[in-house]
Parts: C-alpha cells; sequence; structure tokens
C-alpha cells in the first residue's frame, strides 16, 4: 500500500524555527521528523511515497534525495490544505492508500490499520484516540464515524481526536470539493453527507504532534529520558551530544541534546534544552528552552 506524507505546513506555531528550517526538518535528537517517517513507511512496504511541499522545498529536496527511489514530490506553488494535498496525486494513486501527517510521530502499526481498513470495506479509516481539546470525531458502537463535531467534547466518552494516520480508498477523488483549497474534513465531510461510510478506530499508541514549542521540547523530554523509545535514535545517556560539536562545559543537567556543528562554551549551563545545530553559545545559564544563537525560546514545563 502506497502513501501520501504531507508536508506542506508553514509552522506558524513552531516561529522562529521555522523561518530557518522547514518543520518536516526538525531534528528530534539526531534525525529530521521527515526522515523518521519516511523509514517507518517503507519498513510497513510502501513501495511509493508521494510527498507534498510548500515552505522552503528546496531544502526537503535536497535532503530527500538519498530516497529518490521511492518518494515522489509535488511542489505546491501555493498551499492548497490538508485535503488539497490529494490534487497533486489523484492522478497516481489507483489503490488504496495511507495518509500520514508528517508531524506526527508515532509507534502505530501500519499492518494494523491495513487490517481494519479491509474490514469492513470503508471510503475511510481513520486512525483515533483521546487528546484533550481536540476531541471533535464521534463514533457509535460499531465504530462507524457519525460527526466531525466543531466544537471538541472532552468529556464524552464517543468523541475522539484524528490522529493524523488514516487509509483511504482510491474512490475518494470523488469527494472533493471543487476548489484549489480545502481540509481533510471538508474531504471527510462529503464523505459523511453522501451516505458513504467512514471507520474510526481507537488505539492506544505512543503518539507525538510536533506543532509547537512544547510538543517539540516534549518528545526530547521523553526520548532522552528512557520513556519513549524510536527505531533509529540510539540513546546512550539523557545527554546527546552530535559529534561533530565541540562542547566545553561540564554543567549539563536534566536532558540534554545538541546538534550538529555547535560550540558550547565551559562558561555555559545547560539543563531540559534542546541547542539546534551550527550554533555558538559562549555564556549563559539555559533551562527548559530550545536554543540557538539566533534564538532562545523559553518552554513551560506545563505545557501552557
Amino acid at each position: 500500500m502506497n502513501a501520501i506524507l504531507l508536508a506542506a505546513g508553514v509552522g506558524k506555531r513552531l516561529r522562529p524555527i521555522t523561518d530557518l528550517m522547514p518543520k518536516a526538518l526538525l531534528p528530534v535528537v539526531n534525525k529530521p521528523i521527515i526522515e523518521i517517517n519516511i523509514e517507518r513507511l517503507i519498513a510497513s512496504g510502501a513501495e511509493k511515497i508521494y510527498i507534498n511541499l510548500f515552505h522552503k522545498p528546496e531544502m526537503i529536496k535536497t535532503f530527500l534525495e538519498k530516497f529518490s527511489d521511492v518518494v515522489h514530490i509535488a511542489v505546491e506553488p501555493q498551499l492548497r490544505g490538508t485535503g488539497g494535498a490529494l490534487l497533486n496525486f489523484k492522478d497516481f494513486l489507483k489503490e488504496d492508500f495511507i495518509i500520514y501527517s508528517c508531524d506526527v510521530i508515532s509507534n502505530v502499526n501500519f499492518e494494523d490499520i491495513k487490517k481494519l481498513h479491509g474490514s469492513p470495506k470503508a471510503m475511510a479509516t481513520l486512525i483515533l484516540l483521546k487528546n484533550e481539546g481536540t476531541n471533535f470525531i464521534k463514533i457509535d458502537e460499531n465504530n462507524v464515524v457519525k460527526e466531525i463535531s466543531k466544537t471538541t467534547h472532552s468529556n464524552e466518552s464517543n468523541y475522539y481526536t484524528f490522529s493524523g494516520i488514516s487509509v483511504f480508498s482510491e474512490k475518494v477523488f470523488s469527494y472533493l470539493p471543487q476548489t484549489e483549497y480545502f481540509s481533510m474534513i471538508d474531504v471527510l465531510q462529503n464523505i459523511i453527507n453522501n451516505g458513504d461510510v467512514i471507520m474510526g478506530f481507537p488505539k492506544e499508541m505512543m503518539w507525538f504532534n510536533i506543532n509547537s514549542d512544547y510538543a517539540y521540547w516534549k518528545i526530547h523530554d521523553d526520548i532522552l529520558r528512557g520513556r519513549v523509545q524510536l527505531n533509529g535514535i540510539k540513546i546512550e545517556s539523557s545527554v546527546y551530544i552530535d559529534p561533530s560539536s565541540d562542547v566545553q562545559t561540564k554543567n549539563l543537567d536534566g536532558f540534554v541534546s545538541i546538534g550538529a556543528d555547535c560550540y558550547i562554551s565551559d562558561k555555559v549551563s545547560l539543563r531540559n534544552t534542546v541547542v539546534f545545530y551550527d550554533s555558538s553559545i559562549t555564556d549563559g545559564d539555559f533551562s527548559n528552552c530550545l536554543l540557538s544563537d539566533r534564538f532562545c525560546i523559553q518552554i513551560d514545563e506545563r505545557g501552557i
């Protein structure tokens, strides 16, 4: 089963970081988000992965050259939205396919969701979970999606959050709005309005949506403290220092991730901090932040 990886987002909530690099290339410890997800999709059997780009596309295209035998890229001259991204690939997808949001990192079993999509056969199969503040999707006792609410229902047991992970029938292209920009929710609503079936399956899984400074900081916290393990990221301690970096200080506390080509002087103290690549930090005491010599973003550990 082939896949679409949605990677065109501008990442407004992650500025000023995304003024320097697209969200898809944000490193999680030492591996970019997009590489983590491509490798997982390939491991699941995806022979072709279709990726839409918009924000700083040349940076991503250059990085993806090593996956050129699998990856097929469409650069959008204007953002088309999460649903509009389908327009880029409608001439290539002739069978059921996975859609995966590039800013989501999870350990979902793709073989499981393929099986869920096949029985009973649905126009779309959504992987759901509980997430405070974003439980918009209502399912019935048979896991059929009955409603996509405009308000969250965090206290109601049959409302869930869409994880950004799904399988769609190739027939979905007949439900696309006749516009250039639309969301995936618009597509799902068209399917429901037509009386066709969307299935929604709640899953217990490791799930991160890297859509905020806190979420990006938190995944480092969980990985480096050993709460979460990701294939391809080997952690030996709560402190990761890229081999190309020169770190003089010994004042490293809690979890620390230092990217490539950095210089950290002996006058610097770091605690629970992610340092971005190519940064020179010569002085200062930094705690709970995303750090570069171009910015310092303070993180509230409560996620506020």
